[in-house]
């Protein structure tokens, strides 16, 4: 899911994405609540979440509402959720792979 610093979504933004690949906007390009319950269902039907295969998110208040948590209860998804200023050390990918990328 791309998530665009704008107001309106524009087709536009998301050619040469791939197919199975969507777009939203918020004003200030960060996910909020709305967002991650939208990434949420589009994750539910691309992986097929299930129990059994839970999902690790980290701390952020977007994750953390009603609307989240029920959704994930009723398609079985569970949600584990890292506690703050740790995820550099459960989530190595965030200081090799991702660093790189980001700069």
């Amino acid at each position: 899911m791309f998530i665009f610093p704008r107001k309106r979504m524009v087709a536009t933004l998301m050619n040469g994405a791939p197919p199975d690949y969507v777009g939203y906007c918020s004003p200030n390009g960060w996910i909020d609540a709305d967002l991650f319950v939208k990434w949420l269902e589009h994750f539910d039907v691309s992986t097929n979440a299930y129990t059994e295969n839970q999902q690790i998110m980290d701390d952020h208040h977007s994750h953390k509402t009603l609307a989240a948590i029920t959704f994930a209860r009723s398609k079985d998804i569970q949600l584990l959720v890292l506690p703050p200023h740790c995820t550099r050390r459960m989530q190595p990918l965030d200081t090799t792979f991702f660093k790189s990328l980001k700069q």
